[in-house]
């Protein structure tokens, strides 16, 4: 039976490992989208957002479901608006908020994103049993919910996580 300075070790070096792979991940994307597809990773995510939430979609939904401030999320709406990738316009019902949505050409690059995306998870997921892939889903939910929790956040619902995810993986399947 491991002893708590074991598991404080234990913890310190996989959460190390963790935030690794966080940089890692997010840098590979990054220039994986920008190289690949011409759209940052967080165009690309908020792309994704608009496209799998039923409209209207808010730039607080964004915020939300990127886990970012919504005057960030905001700014960088803003660029997308000024190139053409999404329309925004003032909300009828509460004229504090805005309503996103894709322009054409924001779907063109969506679907070129999608592609790249696709791609990208064939190459990183490909040496992974199906049993591993279920385990580090099992366990990487477990530690976010951890984290949500530290953060004094509502950890989502079961079902809530995985209405997200379904809403994520059909934009998703379209690629496949």
């Amino acid at each position: 039976m491991a002893t708590r300075k074991q598991s404080n070790e234990s913890f310190n070096v996989a959460f190390l490992q963790l935030h690794n792979l966080m940089g890692l991940m997010t840098k590979l994307e990054e220039w994986t989208y920008y190289h690949k597809a011409q759209v940052t990773y967080q165009q690309y995510l908020i792309l994704i957002v608009v496209e799998s939430n039923k409209p209207p979609v808010s730039e607080s939904v964004i915020a939300q479901r990127l886990q970012r401030n919504l005057n960030s999320i905001s700014m960088i709406v803003d660029r997308m608006q000024k190139t053409g990738l999404l329309d925004r316009k003032w909300s009828e019902a509460d004229r504090r908020k805005t309503e996103v949505k894709l322009t054409r050409k924001g779907k063109s690059m969506l679907e070129r994103a999608l592609k790249v995306g696709a791609e990208l998870r064939q190459q990183l997921g490909s040496g992974f049993t199906a049993e591993e892939l279920e385990e580090l889903t099992v366990l990487a939910t477990k530690l976010r919910n951890r984290v949500f929790t530290a953060l004094g956040q509502e950890v989502p619902s079961p079902e809530d996580d995985q209405a997200v995810s379904e809403q994520v993986i059909r934009v998703y399947k379209r690629m496949e």
